[in-house]
């Protein structure tokens, strides 16, 4: 999930003080307001606060870092789902994904991800730990309670061999398929761990599409096998990523929005769009062997040197770098940091009437550590500051809600708020 930052812990970040503090003159765009849809999200048992889907019903689901499911309801909040023993949540572990099912209506489907403690003694242990995906739906005649007898897993195996990096968020396409994120699950120092993120039989690194019902990979992602649908290679849709934490699936044209928190040198956002010539590159995001630069790919020099890496890397990299590969997809955007960033990516802003014209088509994205907002142009990779560092209580989570607002988990406020707009 979020990286360390300077030299404070990650534990720190999570539970202390935010990174920047609202600054001087912070302010949101002209016309802009900021409403507050719920407040103390940490209330109770759970931890923080780091997912949330909005229900078509008008409830509000709201996943929080130590294994609880909120569901609040005409505003009381209500325990939907307890997985406190099941979790870890060490570091940068946790229940961090969340979604409801397309046909939520009908079938009242709740999907979590979460870090999987493989040590009930010490559960949140930093020892390797796994990583789940879940499918439940509410009680009959009682739809703020889980029914457990409803559970489906669909997805296992993910190796969090480190407490950084881990699982992250979940995202259903126009098509009703599920995506999730996970991370390289290595700690911030050249490890050759990071290598896995280019190995297609492995979790780490990968965001997966597969089929909600079953948990298997799907017809046109670019490693499917038929006969073997469960495989990990037939669930890759995108890799060589080193924390793709948040992301976003273009509703209208399918494209996937990933913000991958680097290292510290840069942060990103990739656009992977539906059609993949050559998936070996158009679906690889190069790391650990590339990482930043916007509109191209930068190697990452570390990795690049290491003698434990250089191999793996000049395979990669193409002949013009001394190699002999294809070279990886490049960046839409990558901004570089110094003390530190986190990216968080959110939606395409698909222009209803609630914003100014010139928002249509941007790309919406956060930076938790930073806490600012920014708005991309997917075409040109162009960003721009929205509003001022400072204003925005550290976005954790960023979604379109139901009135076409764009809403957002605020870490530091404890809050979940929608950005409105009155000319």
């Amino acid at each position: 999930m979020l990286k360390r930052i300077a030299a404070l812990s990650i534990v720190t970040l999570i539970f202390g003080a935010p990174a920047v503090g609202t600054s001087a003159g912070a302010a949101l765009p002209a016309g802009f307001g900021l409403r507050a849809v719920l407040t103390h999200l940490n209330a109770g048992v759970g931890g923080i606060a780091t997912a949330f889907a909005y229900a078509p019903d008008g409830r509000i689901f709201v996943g929080r870092k130590t294994g609880i499911v909120d569901v609040y309801d005409g505003g009381v909040r209500h325990v939907f789902l307890d997985l406190t023993t099941e979790v870890n949540s060490s570091q940068g572990r946790g229940l961090l994904g969340l979604a409801l099912d397309p046909h939520f209506t009908a079938n009242g489907r709740v999907y979590v991800a979460f870090t999987q403690s493989l040590h009930p003694r010490h559960p949140d242990s930093r020892k390797p730990a796994g990583g789940e995906i879940i499918s439940i739906r509410g009680i009959r005649g009682d739809h703020d309670t889980a029914d457990l007898t409803s559970r489906v897993t669909l997805l296992t195996g993910y190796n969090s061999s480190a407490a950084q990096h881990a699982d992250g968020a979940l995202r259903f396409d126009h098509a009703g398929l599920l995506y999730a994120g996970f991370g390289d699950a290595t700690a911030d120092a050249v490890d050759t761990t990071a290598l896995h993120a280019q190995d297609l039989g492995d979790l780490r690194g990968k965001i997966v599409r597969i089929d909600p019902r079953t948990g298997k990979g799907v017809p046109g992602n670019p490693y499917y096998n038929a006969s073997q649908p469960g495989s990990v290679r037939s669930k890759v849709y995108a890799f060589g990523l080193r924390n793709p934490y948040r992301f976003t699936v273009d509703q209208q044209n399918g494209t996937l929005y990933v913000g991958d928190v680097g290292w510290s040198s840069f942060d990103e956002l990739d656009a992977f769009v539906t059609h993949a010539a050559v998936p070996n590159r158009d679906r690889n995001g190069g790391w650990p062997c590339y990482e930043g630069a916007s509109g191209h790919s930068a190697p990452e020099s570390r990795y690049e040197n290491a003698p434990a890496t250089r191999a793996v890397c000049l395979l990669l990299y193409p002949p013009s770098l001394h190699g002999t590969g294809l070279g990886a997809h490049a960046p839409l955007y990558a901004y570089a940091h110094g003390t530190g960033a986190c990216i968080i990516a959110g939606p395409k802003y698909t222009g209803t009437a609630n914003y100014p014209t010139k928002y249509t088509g941007k790309v919406f994205i956060a930076d938790w550590a930073r806490d600012t907002f920014q708005t991309v142009n997917p075409v040109t990779g162009g960003a721009a500051a929205f509003g001022t560092a400072g204003s925005w209580g550290q976005p954790l989570d960023i979604q379109i809600a139901p009135d076409g607002n764009v809403a957002y988990l605020a870490l530091a406020t404890n809050s979940l708020r929608e950005i409105s707009y009155r000319a």
